[in-house]
């Protein structure tokens, strides 16, 4: 596709004129035939419709009057600068402007922009059903737009799409819970075809990539609806599972229940005070603690430290492992935006088995999975396991959640001279089920922190779902990520401890909104009896 000449154009002017309008600062473009508001950074304002936000975060203001604006109104916005103004302050402003100036001569315009072709109509057979019987609404995908603010009601019923999940669902042939870029491409145009007739159309590689499918080939339902709100498709989420042990919901724009024991009105990581909580957690640092065979070669030589030596050396010279940990203090995370996307991955993991009954699923306990305030949902193996790291990385997971492109950067065991070592299950998040595994991988707090010399871990929710247990060694990490994001497992749980001896097990999921990092410990290491 040809993007428009003009918006090029756009591009490459710079001189912005500033007047006054009502008390409202004002950016208009002077060097052009036409009027145009900008932000103050000089971009164009580009029209859109309001959303409000599917998973109940990012609500816009209007920059002009302040005032929130309302879901399915005129918005005009700058993505870049997050700046946006209500119709009504767009259109003050518009109207103060100097009358448009001649046209320029033809040799001065730009060339005109090839026309963009509809989207093709879907040719041949109909769509096979999803394995399992999930429901999958019909309709064609390459339905032509007509002018409406939300969409044609004429076209979503045709289709049978009411909202996000089932526009999601219809693209989702295998029912993974996963688009591939071909399944997204279908999706996008989908989407484009419910849109207004004037709505610029989407490259598929921007679309891809604004919808976050770099970083692991696939799209996943969160990642799908953050997309579709701003793409502006306006739809109701569509999630149900009222079995659910906590009645949710997630219909429109309202967001997940906060869980149990948050702090009114804060945010972030918040210190536990309640003393029944804090003795829970050191109850479940001691029940996940290995008091025997409890050694392995990532936590380190204790001449050279770790992955500084080779194997030989960091054998002979073992450092010591802790007799106990010692709870010192304890953050609850509260992060409405992680929890939300979290809570929205497992509604969908309880939707997929819904529809499909006749696939097995199997509950697998870890030890480290107890309940705390809040209760983990057993249906789709929610478990509570271990994460450790340096207090900075600690911190950092828990703002934005852990970075998938730092895994094998960290503790993982490398060979001498290497800056990233491959993990053994490939590069995923890595937790375990005993704390005695997670401390291998946390770093000391440096001097100058008033928690200097403790160490720190994380305690995460995991939906494990229909977890695929790996036993043997030489595995082909190719095909445990296919049986991920295109066959019928959740997660990995790497066993290695009941075929081959090993001390440990672990739990590795290969997307961020998988996990959530529920409290952040800070404890200290005991080695005396």
């Amino acid at each position: 596709q040809v993007a428009p000449a003009p918006v090029t154009f756009l591009k490459m002017c710079a001189h912005v004129h500033e007047t006054s309008c009502g008390g409202l600062a004002q950016h208009v473009r002077t060097d052009l035939p036409y009027s145009i508001v900008c932000c103050p950074k000089n971009h164009a304002l580009v029209n859109k419709i309001v959303t409000g936000g599917i998973i109940g975060v990012g609500l816009k203001f209007c920059r002009g009057c302040g005032k929130q604006l309302e879901v399915r109104s005129v918005r005009h916005s700058c993505k870049s600068c997050d700046y946006h103004l209500c119709n009504g302050c767009w259109n003050q402003r518009l109207l103060q402007l100097q009358e448009p100036k001649a046209p320029r001569s033809s040799a001065d315009a730009p060339p005109a922009a090839s026309p963009t072709p509809s989207p093709p109509t879907r040719r041949g057979p109909p769509p096979p059903p999803p394995r399992g019987g999930r429901r999958r609404p019909t309709g064609p995908i390459g339905v032509q737009r007509t002018p409406s603010s939300q969409g044609s009601a004429e076209t979503l019923k045709s289709c049978g799409w009411s909202s996000v999940w089932d526009v999601f669902c219809h693209c989702d042939v295998k029912a993974t819970g996963h688009l591939s870029k071909v399944e997204f491409a279908e999706a996008l145009q989908a989407c484009q075809s419910l849109l207004p007739a004037d709505t610029e159309t989407l490259c598929l590689e921007d679309a891809w990539r604004i919808s976050d499918g770099t970083r692991t080939g696939f799209v996943n339902f969160p990642q799908f609806c953050t997309w579709a709100e701003k793409l502006g498709l306006g739809l109701p989420l569509g999630l149900k599972q009222v079995e659910s042990p906590s009645k949710l919901e997630f219909f429109g724009n309202a967001s997940v229940p906060q869980p149990i024991g948050w702090a009114a009105g804060a945010e972030g990581l918040v210190q536990v005070g309640d003393p029944n909580l804090l003795l829970a957690l050191q109850r479940l640092l001691d029940l996940t603690h290995k008091t025997s065979d409890n050694w392995t070669r990532d936590r380190g030589c204790s001449l050279h430290g770790v992955n500084a030596c080779a194997d030989s050396c960091i054998f002979r010279n073992r450092v010591d492992v802790p007799k106990g940990y010692m709870l010192v203090a304890a953050y609850r995370n509260q992060n409405a935006e992680l929890w939300n996307r979290y809570c929205i991955f497992k509604q969908t993991v309880l939707e997929r088995y819904a529809g499909q009954p006749e696939q097995e699923f199997k509950h697998v306990p870890v030890a480290s999975s107890h309940d705390l305030q809040d209760p983990v949902d057993p249906r789709c193996n929610e478990w509570r396991v271990f994460h450790g790291s340096s207090m900075q990385a600690c911190r950092q997971i828990c703002e934005s959640n852990f970075e998938l492109s730092l895994s094998g950067a960290g503790a993982t065991w490398k060979k001498p001279g290497d800056e990233r070592g491959v993990p053994l299950y490939g590069h995923g998040i890595y937790f375990g089920e005993r704390i005695t595994k997670a401390d291998e991988y946390a770093a000391v707090v440096p001097p100058g922190s008033p928690e200097e010399g403790l160490h720190c871990a994380l305690v995460s929710r995991v939906v494990g779902g229909r977890c695929l247990t790996v036993i043997e060694s030489g595995l082909e990490v190719d095909e445990l990520r296919r049986e991920v994001f295109q066959g019928p497992h959740d997660a990995i749980l790497g066993d290695r401890a009941t075929a081959l001896g090993k001390p440990y097990r672990e739990v590795v999921v290969y997307e961020q909104d998988q996990c959530y990092p529920e409290y952040m410990l800070v404890y200290a290491r005991q080695y005396g009896e």
